[in-house]
């Protein structure tokens, strides 16, 4: 609803990449999807009843962002861009490389959108000696810019061993300007102009073993996380097109951080008997004015 990521109508959801949490899902989850390459990622899992293998914080569900790992990437390059009406602007490049048990890769973007959206609602209050109805119009025009760069690495120790190695850098800003006019039954309006900017910096190490008899699978990683997000919004009340009545401005900085360690034991007994344990210890830190 206006934009907002909700499962079954639950808004309480919970984001992830790569099953652990990132910076660039942190804060609002509307602007940390817009944010993510669609080109790093591999494939999306939606989780409405998630295994032990997650933070069941999520009351709502889990949607966890997989991205691509170099071993399933050809090693070259690719350049694109692409350019629209309203100053909309879409680059990318990525340059990977593979040979035998090591692989890199290097992929960076730049993108902005603008994005206008018109809407009309009409609302009923309806009591016992008497009804109220309410006809409201809203435009919103939205600029987001975002850019990323994405390094990460591969390295097969051993038909059994490997390691994984990533790191991803965000920056974005993004301009909303938002009017909102009430018709009826006081003709008012109200406009919002919106700014906003923010980074984010993840970097993560992960240790995989498997047997090569018994199909025994451990899994460790290390991650860390930190974002910041700042805004102003200006906010203005007029009625009837006289004078402005209501003058607001509204300033927000966030930081966040996570550091984590996370290790997954699964060892299938039988075609009907799992064993699966693990460990994860994580720290969440947050400032918010």
């Amino acid at each position: 609803i206006d934009g907002a990521i909700t499962m079954r109508g639950d808004p309480n959801v919970t984001l992830l990449v790569n099953g652990i949490s990132s910076g660039m899902a942190a804060g609002d989850q509307r602007a940390s999807v817009d944010i993510i390459p669609a080109d790093i990622i591999d494939y999306i899992e939606v989780l409405s009843n998630p295994s032990v293998d997650y933070d069941p914080s999520g009351m709502g569900g889990i949607i966890n962002i997989v991205t691509l790992e170099n071993r399933k990437r050809s090693s070259g390059a690719i350049c694109r861009f692409s350019a629209g009406s309203y100053g909309h602007y879409d680059g990318m490049l990525a340059k990977s490389f593979n040979k035998e048990n090591l692989g890199l890769s290097f992929t960076g973007s730049l993108r902005r959108d603008s994005q206008r959206l018109k809407t009309s609602r009409n609302y009923t209050w309806r009591y016992s000696q008497i009804s109220l109805t309410s006809r409201q119009e809203r435009t919103e025009h939205v600029e987001p810019t975002t850019g990323t760069v994405n390094l990460s690495g591969d390295y097969t120790i051993s038909p059994s061993q490997s390691i994984h190695l990533g790191s991803n850098v965000v920056f974005h800003r993004g301009v909303v300007f938002d009017t909102i006019r009430h018709l009826y039954p006081v003709e008012y309006r109200m406009t919002s102009d919106d700014l906003n900017r923010g980074w984010a910096l993840d970097a993560r190490g992960e240790h995989r073993w498997r047997s090569l008899s018994s199909k025994k699978t451990l899994k460790t990683s290390l991650y860390y996380s930190r974002s910041g997000d700042y805004e102003k919004d200006v906010n203005d009340r007029n009625v009837n097109g006289v004078g402005s009545d209501d003058h607001s401005h509204i300033y927000k900085n966030d930081e966040f951080q996570n550091v984590g360690l996370k290790s997954m034991y699964h060892w299938p007994i039988n075609k009907k008997l799992d064993l699966q344990t693990g460990l994860d210890i994580h720290t969440k830190a947050m400032n918010r004015e």
